[in-house]
């Protein structure tokens, strides 16, 4: 009788044995569950990082957003935090303005002025309160209530970008008096001219026809269209996010003192810029004529006056100091005063009363100090209430 035998069984270890019809599932749910658990501690970290840098003031220096017409303008209800140059630590207003409140109806018996400039007139570099425009309402106010000052100054704003916005966003306030900054560089910003930087902060540019009138060119505001349109994602972060503004005020800093890092951000302007209508700005060749900066500026200022004029008010304009004898400063300097003789309106070179006094504590480094700013303000009350006794 042949023995019964069972079949022969192949032994395995555990770690040999065939995965289960079950298991595949299960490594899907463990991988959505490992995703899931990724994502919720990086979004807590992010809130973790966002609430530190809220509670220690970092990352809130972006105040800047695109504008299609004027090229930028100020992030309206945004918070900011200075310390690239000076501190300064309020909110830019609800219309996008560096000041506090204001309606558009003027008061009663209130005498409205109105600050046109770039960053120097701005003053993000000390706290909203010791800006010469606050300065000079305080002391015109000293004895009753009677003038009321709105700073519309913006930085990096040309005499072009500033004519703009009076037409714009300023005339509706009805100033009595409208006082500009005129800063170095301001003249050449006005004019257009080829080169890789123009798409980098685009603007309305001017020029004087063969009829020496003034012309609106927005050949760099039409290349850069799809830049200047609202994209909510980018626009959120920019207002709301304080590690971008890191990241931001991070390459800000590698731009100016890392050569490496300049070179890869111009290979990448480069690059982003050719896909811009598929030019690039280099090549650009315009319909007129090679512009003189200061004349248009010239023209620029004249258009500007009459617009003040027109509107029943007073035109008013101050020149940065000339301490650093620049020699483009020092010719515009005599134009300009002889423009505001031949054009009457008011003229204020800051330059001799600086030297006349100890002017390096009047700056940080490239702007006013408090004490410039109060100073400045010293300057233009004597010639705001030349202005009101002519008036009475």
């Amino acid at each position: 009788m042949t023995p019964y035998m069972t079949p022969p069984q192949t032994k395995t270890s555990d770690a040999q044995e065939l995965p289960t019809l079950s298991d595949p599932p299960r490594a899907k749910k463990q991988w959505a569950f490992q995703a899931a658990e990724f994502l919720i501690l990086l979004l807590a970290a992010i809130l973790i990082l966002e609430g530190f840098f809220k509670f220690a003031g970092i990352g809130e220096q972006e105040f800047l957003e695109p504008d299609k017409q004027l090229g930028s303008k100020h992030i309206a209800g945004k918070l900011v935090t200075w310390r690239m140059e000076g501190y300064s630590h309020d909110k830019i207003n609800s219309v996008g303005l560096r000041d506090n409140e204001h309606k558009i109806n003027k008061p009663a018996g209130i005498t409205r002025i109105a600050l046109l400039g770039d960053s120097s007139t701005e003053g993000m570099q000390v706290p909203l309160n010791e800006t010469y425009g606050k300065v000079l309402e305080r002391i015109l106010n000293e004895k009753s209530p009677q003038y009321e000052v709105i700073n519309f100054a913006c930085s990096g704003y040309s005499t072009g970008q500033q004519l703009l916005q009076y037409e714009r966003d300023v005339r509706q306030y009805h100033p009595d008096i409208v006082v500009l900054l005129y800063n170095r560089g301001d003249s050449i910003e006005n004019i257009f001219i080829p080169g890789g930087n123009v798409l980098s902060q685009p603007r309305p540019y001017f020029y004087l026809d063969q009829n020496n009138q003034l012309q609106q060119d927005n050949n760099v505001l039409g290349a850069c269209s799809s830049k200047l349109k609202p994209h909510p994602f980018w626009d959120y972060l920019k207002k709301n996010s304080r590690i971008y503004g890191v990241l931001s005020a991070t390459g800000l800093v590698l731009s100016i003192n890392e050569n490496g890092y300049r070179k890869l951000a111009a290979w990448w302007t480069n690059l982003t810029n050719s896909w811009v209508k598929n030019d690039r700005p280099a090549t650009w060749q315009v319909s007129y004529a090679k512009q003189n900066a200061d004349a248009v500026t010239e023209a620029l200022l004249t258009k500007l006056n009459a617009d003040v004029t027109a509107d029943g008010g007073r035109f008013v304009m101050v020149i940065f100091p000339n301490v650093v004898q620049d020699p483009d400063l020092q010719r515009q300097q005599s134009l300009f005063e002889m423009l505001s003789n031949h054009k009457n309106f008011a003229f204020l070179d800051l330059t001799r009363p600086f030297f006349d006094n100890d002017f390096k504590s009047y700056f940080l480094q490239y702007h006013f100090s408090s004490k410039g700013h109060a100073f400045v303000a010293q300057q233009l009350k004597p010639l705001i209430e030349t202005f009101q006794t002519r008036k009475n």
